[in-house]
């Protein structure tokens, strides 16, 4: 072949080639914007609220359970009925004991700064309070009793001044030499409230706060550090920051989030009262308090109503097999859930409106699947010109795919020397998740791609795909790559069940395998920075 016309043979495959690399890029670029104005959105909320937190002296580290959460497993050992309302976790105890484990998160509080605690807490009887803590590392736990009245007791104490024995010794009765208050390293990994009364006690608990020695408080200024300087720091095992608030400047728009967020996380473990501010913004003030701390959205009632006519009239009159009628799908269906996740809509505990919102969305696309998903039609096969063994050719495109991702996650994580995290229990639940999120891809994105956008549906629908998983960077990333293979596969095959099997081990490998400044969680929307 003469070399002009190989030339000429070889230009459309270059120019593929360069539209391919450039849409790639601007997919990146579009993933890494959104991620990145999110976490800016969120220090800035977040340190507004750190710094009203300051004004109170208050600990980080404080409990106004405005969520389970704020008890580890989202409960009490020994209780029933555990419910929380208006800020207030109500159980019934039905020997009348009860351990309720305060979530410190994998952090330490800092007992020789914070020595005092405020403490609302109901008791339908007399009964008894022992406050308990232990040190990081150490299994020894130090008590000390109050005495609680029926009703509404406020308590005020400084816990330096408490009587701490060692736990052990108080149950078997023995003489116990008394300890200080966060022990002799002046750190305290654990704490936990333990009631003792009649069977059948009620409890109400408000808040547990801990707060700073009015009289020893330090007035200085924030320190604030560059991330690089902090990090040093952190390595070197130094203070962050002795004697006052360490601040730390995240270079948000010159890192990945994932970065960032395990630098923040590494740092708090060595000083939970650490703050973090966008580099390149002016510093906040100790009265900035203009924006409040983010905690998702309500949903008017309204907007809810007006949705469910529109859904019930697309339901009925929309054709789906039109340019018009699947673009107005997705808006309908695929909409609400990229508001919800890239507007950070969804807190850690979603507002009942905005789960509704996030229900009747999800209800729409499941209700427009296509029924042919999950079946294979080999006549129409056929005629599509997919082969006979199809099915066989199928299983092992799909298992030489998720061979060489698998590959790659664990190199990954042998370098970061990140050990696997298995979870039996979360293995199991991730199932029928894949399910769901692969007859969205495959029943509803797909299609409305291949109706949109014919010349390259799996690519349209793999965009569609990682949308709805912002604003984490890393798993809008991964989830379109891989949706945009899964996607190609079954326009080739029409083969689901390969794809369900692919999805869900490469899913596990993914969030068990990889580390945090890899992949920092598997969740999405305002939950992505709060809930590992």
């Amino acid at each position: 072949m003469p070399a002009a016309e190989a030339t000429a043979t070889a230009r459309p495959w270059l120019g593929v080639a360069v539209r391919c690399l450039l849409a790639l890029a601007l997919g990146l670029l579009a993933a890494f914007v959104i991620a990145s104005h999110a976490l800016e959105r969120f220090l800035v909320a977040e340190a507004s609220a750190d710094l009203q937190r300051i004004e109170r002296g208050a600990s980080r580290l404080s409990f106004e359970f405005e969520s389970l959460r704020d008890l580890i497993s989202e409960g009490a050992v020994g209780a029933e009925e555990v419910a929380l309302a208006d800020g207030v976790v109500h159980a019934r105890l039905p020997d009348g004991r009860a351990n309720l484990r305060l979530n410190l998160r994998g952090l330490t509080l800092d007992a020789r700064r914070f020595t005092q605690v405020q403490l609302r807490i109901e008791a339908s009887h007399a009964c008894e309070l022992l406050l308990i803590f232990d040190e990081p590392g150490q299994l020894e736990e130090w008590s000390a009793a109050l005495p609680l009245s029926p009703g509404w007791n406020d308590i005020a104490l400084e816990l330096t001044e408490l009587p701490w024995v060692r736990s052990a010794d108080r149950v078997a009765g023995r003489v116990s030499t008394a300890q200080a208050w966060g022990g002799s390293s002046g750190r305290v990994g654990e704490m936990r409230l333990y009631l003792a009364g009649p069977p059948q006690l009620i409890i109400g608990l408000d808040h547990v706060r801990l707060l700073e020695n009015a009289a020893a408080r330090v007035r200085e200024p924030i320190v604030w550090l560059s991330a690089d300087d902090a990090l040093t720091r952190m390595q070197r095992e130094v203070p962050i920051a002795p004697a006052t608030h360490a601040g730390v400047l995240l270079p948000v728009w010159q890192a990945r989030p994932e970065v960032l967020l395990s630098l923040r996380d590494g740092l708090r473990a060595r000083d939970a009262e650490s703050l973090f501010w966008p580099a390149g913004r002016a510093l906040p003030t100790a009265t900035d308090t203009a924006v409040g701390a983010l905690a998702g959205w309500t949903v008017p009632a309204w907007v809810l109503t007006l949705y469910v006519l529109i859904l019930v009239l697309a339901r009925w009159r929309l054709d789906a097999d039109t340019p018009t009628g699947a673009g107005i799908d997705l808006v309908l269906g695929l909409g609400p859930l990229v508001a919800l996740t890239a507007g950070l809509g969804l807190g850690e505990r979603p507002t009942p409106s905005a789960l509704t919102l996030l229900l009747l969305a999800l209800a729409y696309m499941y209700s427009r699947v296509e029924r042919q998903t999950f079946t294979v039609d080999r006549k129409a096969g056929a005629r599509a010109g997919r082969p006979d063994n199809g099915a066989a050719l199928a299983w092992r495109d799909a298992l030489l795919m998720t061979a060489g991702i698998a590959l790659a996650i664990g190199l990954t994580a042998l370098v970061s020397a990140q050990p696997p995290r298995p979870d039996g229990e979360r293995a199991l639940l991730y199932l029928p998740f894949v399910v769901l999120q692969q007859l969205l891809l495959l029943g509803f994105l797909l299609p409305r791609a291949r109706t949109l956008m014919p010349t390259a549906p799996a690519a349209f629908a793999a965009v569609l795909f990682a949308l709805p998983h912002a604003p984490n960077f890393a798993l809008m990333v991964g989830s379109g790559f891989v949706a945009w293979l899964w996607s190609r596969l079954f326009l080739r095959y029409q083969a689901p069940f390969p794809i369900l099997v692919s999805h869900y081990l490469l899913g596990l490998a993914a969030v068990f395998c990889l580390p945090p400044e890899v992949l920092f969680s598997a969740e999405s929307s305002l939950r992505f920075f709060v809930v590992r």
